[in-house]
């Protein structure tokens, strides 16, 4: 059986080897980047939290993200 590790790893081997066999076949799709990276901020937020991180996304100009320790 695998750990988390190995799965990632195998999974990302996997995706490759689809690609370069071109089996993989990717679509072009519109897609908000702020919205993604809101959600990125949301998923990181309770371990930025737990390790006394804090995590700003500025949306207002260039996207930025700023990780500050307290």
């Amino acid at each position: 059986m695998l750990n988390k590790s190995q799965k990632v790893i195998f999974t990302n081997h996997f995706e490759i080897i689809q690609v370069e066999s071109g089996k993989l076949v990717l679509e072009d799709a519109e897609f908000d980047l702020g919205r993604e990276l809101e959600g990125l901020i949301d998923m990181f937020s309770v371990q930025c939290i737990n390790h006394n991180v804090e995590a700003v996304l500025d949306l207002s100009g260039t996207c930025l993200i700023i990780f500050t320790v307290h």
